[in-house]
Order: structure tokens, then C-alpha cells, then sequence
């Protein structure tokens, strides 16, 4: 049987029965990155997904609802992750209740197993809650989140979603685990950046907000925690919040007053100026084709031996910084423009953008845009929108992704 022809079924037939190599079925860091969302697309429903690490046999599928089991999937609407377009068009009319899954094989158990599930459809967050959450957080983790927030009450606090850092506290509060948006600043602009999506802003902690702004000062602008929502904890009245890139976690309204994220600052009542499909699309980055990423290995080339060795070898030190130590919970990557590694790269200038962009290439690397913005002596190779652009919504990731598009066109001329 060719991998065409394979469904799930006689897939999951010949993995028990040992005619194709077992996939590692471990639910590790790299199930924890696995995501899926559902949205419409011309009055059909449209699957998109995506993965740190995808398995030559994880698949995507759409189900009737919540209710059904993994193995009740809707006839011809499934495919396998491993596609090339992570794009999935259905033929199933837009319609209320449906949900997508993202499965993986399950050794343990010998069967496929859902590691990522949609809300049911329409609701208003169309992106996946990972299975097996809210948890207790373990000793370790309560240790390093009571460290950072003294005022957190255990009691009250409970693990939603895992570490990534795919997403963070912005992106979170208005509903997106796919991308990471930097809080703005001062409190003006921190405004409207939610008022751009939507929200209207209201008195300062009252009881009608459902998303809240935090700052060390009106001037520096620091976290989002939206009211809970998810499946219950036995205790009403929290809020949820993803720090940085660690946990998402609930905690009482005030509970993370501190140092890092200060205080309340503003309060918002949620709305939404983006239709989803729109949001989601704007993470679309086109493929390099052929000859960009000749151009740019090209560029890499001439680069001068020393220089290159000198870049990866300090690359990776400022990397290993990265939301370590007092930028743990951080939400935003400016923060990470610091330390002895980033001044020695600053200080390499303009010479290693060849080296910087071919980094930028690869989405965990997006907080290096912070470097790549420093450097980049010509304004107009800069990306930046202003809140009030729905372009703004698109991510760091997908930011990162076309300053590479951008920077290889400019020296295609």
C-alpha cells in the first residue's frame, strides 16, 4: 500500500501489526506544540495546523462535535499532518458543533489519540486546548511561579496549558495560541492595541471587564490576563494568564501583582474588529521559492569564515539568555536586547544580517528580530505597523517571516 492510499485505519492496522516502524508516541514537549484550528472558507470548513515536530503518521480531522470519539471522525474530511501545505480544505458545509482534532499514535495504548481539540464551532477561540489540562502545577513549577509572583494564591492557581513559546500573555487575552504579540507601550498605545481589535475600555478593575492590562508604569506596559473561561476548577471568579513563554496559568485578579508585571493599569470589555479567518490568514508567510533562498545563501557565503564562526558561536549564547533568569515570564522580546552576547552581536553591525536573516528563517527564532531591528541601517527593511493595523495582529513569528521575504527582495533589486 502506498502512503497515498493509507487512511487511519490501515495505518493504525499495520503499526500493531508491525509492518510499519512505530512513530515515537511520546506526549512530550514537542505534543504540547502541536495546534489546530477550524474556520470557514467558502462556506466550507477549512483545517490549518501546525507542529514543532509532526509524525509521519499524525493526521488532522473534523468531527461532528465534541461528543464524538477519535475514531468518529467525518468521512473524507481528515488528512495527514505531514503535508506539505498544513492547509486542509473540506467539503463539509459551515455549520454549528463541529470540531478538529490533531491525533497522533499512541503506542501504549495501540491506538490514535487526540493531543489538540478545537472549541466546538463557532466559538469565539478557534484555537486548540491541549488534552489532560487544567492540572495542579507540580512542585517545581508552583516554586518558580510563586518566585515571580509572591501575592499568587495556590489555591487558586491551576496549569491550563503547557510551556511554549509560541504564543504569550497579549496574543492569549484576545483569544490566539499561534503567534506572539509584543505588549505595546506607553499606556496610550497599550489602549489601543485592544481597542484595535475590538475592546472597549472601561473603569479600571470593574466588574464588567473580562480582560485586564498590566504595567510597571503608564510608561511600560507589561501583561494581559483575560477572565477563565475554561473547563472548571472548582473556584469561580479567576482569571487566566500565559506568562510569557511559560505556563498559562488561572489566578485571582490581583494575584500577579509583582515587580515584572507591576499592577492592573487597564481594563477592557472584549470585542472583535478582525473576522478569525482573517486573523489566522495573516500568519500565511509564503515559502521561500528556489532562487530567494539561493540569493540568500548566496549572501551567506561571502561572509568572512571568522565573522561567521564568531556569530554562531555568540548567536547561541544570547539564545541560551533568552527568557531566562529576570525575562522568565517575559512578554516581550525587547526585553531580550541585553547581556554581553547581544552587545557583541549589535556591535558586529550591518556585516552579519546575511548570517541574522538565514536565523531568522527558522520561527523560533523570531525574538532575534530585536537584534535584526537594531542593526538594519536602512528604515525601510524594517517592518512595523501601527496598532490600528490589522497587519499588527499577524505575530513576531510571521513578522520574522517576511523581514526575511523582505530583506532577500531587496537584494534581488
Amino acid at each position: 500500500m502506498t502512503d497515498a492510499m493509507r487512511t487511519p485505519e490501515s495505518t493504525a492496522a499495520d503499526l500493531l501489526s508491525g509492518h510499519l516502524p512505530v512513530p515515537n508516541s511520546a506526549e512530550d514537549a514537542a505534543a504540547v506544540t502541536r495546534r489546530v484550528c477550524v474556520m470557514p472558507n467558502s462556506g466550507r470548513f477549512r483545517l490549518q495546523w501546525s507542529a514543532a515536530t509532526i509524525g509521519e503518521y499524525d493526521w488532522v480531522g473534523l468531527y461532528a462535535s465534541a461528543a464524538s470519539t477519535d475514531d468518529d471522525y467525518i468521512s473524507g474530511a481528515w488528512q495527514w499532518a505531514s503535508t506539505a501545505s498544513k492547509i486542509f480544505d473540506t467539503s463539509v458545509p459551515v455549520g454549528a458543533n463541529y470540531q478538529a482534532r490533531y491525533l497522533i499514535w499512541n503506542a501504549t495504548i495501540g491506538r490514535y489519540k487526540s493531543v489538540a481539540k478545537t472549541p466546538e464551532y463557532p466559538n469565539v477561540r478557534v484555537n486548540s486546548t491541549p488534552v489532560g489540562y487544567p492540572r495542579q502545577p507540580t512542585t517545581t513549577e508552583w516554586q518558580q511561579l510563586v518566585s515571580s509572583f509572591p501575592n499568587l494564591q495556590q489555591s487558586s492557581c491551576w496549569v491550563t496549558a503547557p510551556a511554549t513559546p509560541v504564543y504569550n500573555c497579549i496574543a492569549w487575552s484576545l483569544g490566539l495560541d499561534d503567534r506572539w504579540l509584543n505588549p505595546d507601550s506607553p499606556l496610550s498605545e497599550f489602549q489601543n492595541q485592544y481597542q484595535s481589535w475590538g475592546n472597549k475600555t472601561v473603569t479600571k478593575l470593574s466588574s464588567s471587564a473580562t480582560i485586564d492590562g498590566w504595567g510597571t508604569s503608564a510608561s511600560t506596559c507589561t501583561h494581559g490576563s483575560k477572565s477563565y473561561t475554561g473547563r472548571s476548577v472548582g473556584t469561580a471568579g479567576l482569571w487566566e494568564s500565559k506568562c510569557g513563554r511559560y505556563l498559562r496559568i488561572t489566578h485571582e485578579r490581583q494575584g500577579l501583582d509583582s515587580t515584572g508585571y507591576g499592577s492592573i493599569i487597564a481594563s477592557f470589555f472584549p470585542g472583535y474588529a478582525v473576522a478569525f479567518e482573517e486573523v489566522l490568514e495573516l500568519r500565511n508567510v509564503p515559502e521561500l521559492q528556489e532562487h530567494e533562498l539561493a540569493t540568500l545563501t548566496a549572501h551567506v557565503a561571502v561572509v568572512p569564515a571568522d565573522l561567521s564562526a564568531s556569530f554562531e558561536h555568540t548567536f547561541q549564547e544570547w539564545k541560551n539568555t533568552w527568557f531566562t533568569g529576570d525575562t522568565a515570564m517575559s512578554n516581550n522580546t525587547h526585553d531580550l536586547a541585553r547581556g554581553e552576547a547581544y552587545e557583541t552581536l549589535k556591535s558586529m553591525g550591518a556585516a552579519i544580517l546575511p548570517l541574522l536573516v538565514n536565523k531568522l528563517r527558522v520561527e523560533e527564532n523570531f525574538p532575534a528580530l530585536i537584534l535584526y531591528d537594531n542593526i538594519q541601517p536602512v528604515t525601510d527593511l524594517v517592518i512595523g505597523y501601527a496598532a490600528s493595523d490589522p497587519r499588527a495582529f499577524e505575530g513576531e513569528q510571521a513578522r520574522a517571516g517576511r523581514t526575511v521575504t523582505q530583506w532577500i527582495a531587496a537584494q534581488l533589486g
